[in-house]
């Protein structure tokens, strides 16, 4: 904007130069009124100085709003390393319990980082619900045994093995939780 500004205001004062040039012979008075000199630079001056301001402003939020969406494509990718969990091999209980607390308390994190950038002009988002939702199911499924013995997912020695329905079922919420988070990162492009 501060480029086109100062491309433009040349380009203003050559037309007017060259339309004052063709209406011929103008008289002015050798006067000068100070107090419409004063006017017309402070109105100026203010002009500048709000473009710059708002241009600073406009700047700011766009830094945030990039911020905001890295974060969820962090936060995306910690999702997608629980498929390494799913893959067969065996991984303690506890680690994935503490990577599922972690993958919480990001999401936590986040929508009050956008509750709080709603007053700098990102957007709130709507699906937190589905998000939380969704990542209770995910926990569910990877860590949840029934007390009747269930053949799903077996802990041995501290260590999960999951049943290929159980498997399915972990890789299907862990891809809608992920397509949630990409719903987020389109709602907090689109606000201004």
């Amino acid at each position: 904007m501060k480029k086109f500004l100062w491309i433009l205001l040349p380009a203003i004062g050559f037309y007017l130069h060259s339309l004052l040039n063709s209406w011929g012979e103008i008289s002015l008075d050798h006067e000068v009124n100070l107090v419409e000199l004063a006017s017309i630079l402070t109105t100026v001056i203010l002009g500048l100085y709000f473009v710059e301001v708002l241009e600073k402003q406009k700047e700011n939020r766009r830094i945030e709003k990039d911020l905001i969406i890295q974060k969820i494509g962090y936060l995306s990718d910690e999702i997608e390393g629980l498929h390494t969990y799913v893959k067969g091999v065996q991984v303690e209980l506890d680690t994935i319990n503490s990577d599922l607390k972690q993958i919480y308390a990001n999401i936590k994190y986040l929508k009050n980082l956008l509750e709080k950038s709603n007053k700098n002009g990102v957007s709130p988002i709507s699906n937190v619900s589905d998000i939380v939702h969704s990542i209770r199911s995910v926990r569910k499924l990877m860590t949840y045994t029934s007390p009747a013995g269930d053949t799903d997912l077996k802990i041995e020695e501290g260590k999960t093995k999951y049943s290929r329905q159980r498997l399915e079922a972990i890789r299907t919420e862990t891809n809608e939780l992920k397509f949630f988070l990409f719903k987020w990162q389109i709602e907090v492009n689109k606000t201004s």
